[in-house]
């Protein structure tokens, strides 16, 4: 969006509400009829100028960020072939590329595979404690029972 469009508006450095309706429609794909123009002069005062500049300027649409994300590997992808020598000496490197992630992966999932297996062992370890202290108080418990039951027959 050009900079006319944010500065020139409702007074000194505004947002114009045009701008704000273009970017609602246009970038954000407002489903319906949007706001009218006089509404949003309500909006664009104050300390809510900054807020709408900072919108207008930055916020994008997910479509939007889509697209350049697809721009930006497409055009990383051709400036780095084009540094390493052009397409077949790229081709060769990307090939070791992916069999050195592949690898990288593999060693990823054997590592995950171990640590499920240590956490599968330490949470067994786990309940068979808590069964043997839950056994442990219950003794404890009946030993005290029996104890204050001697007690008490005695007087």
């Amino acid at each position: 969006m050009p900079a006319s469009s944010v500065s020139g508006g409702s007074g000194p450095g505004g947002v114009s509400p045009d701008a704000i309706i273009e970017w609602l429609q246009d970038e954000m794909g407002y489903p319906s009829a949007p706001p009218a123009p006089e509404q949003l002069r309500k909006i664009c005062r104050g300390n809510m100028i900054p807020v709408w500049s900072f919108l207008l300027r930055r916020v994008r649409s997910e479509r939007t960020v889509a697209t350049a994300r697809r721009n930006i590997l497409v055009h990383g992808v051709a400036a780095r072939r084009a540094r390493e020598g052009g397409a077949m000496g790229a081709g060769a490197g990307d090939a070791a590329a992916r069999e050195a992630e592949a690898r990288e992966r593999d060693l990823a999932a054997e590592e995950a595979e171990r640590l499920r297996g240590v956490v599968r062992r330490q949470r067994k370890e786990l309940r068979a404690r808590i069964a043997e202290v839950t056994r442990e108080e219950a003794e404890r418990k009946r030993v005290l029972g029996e104890r204050s039951n001697a007690r008490y027959l005695k007087l």
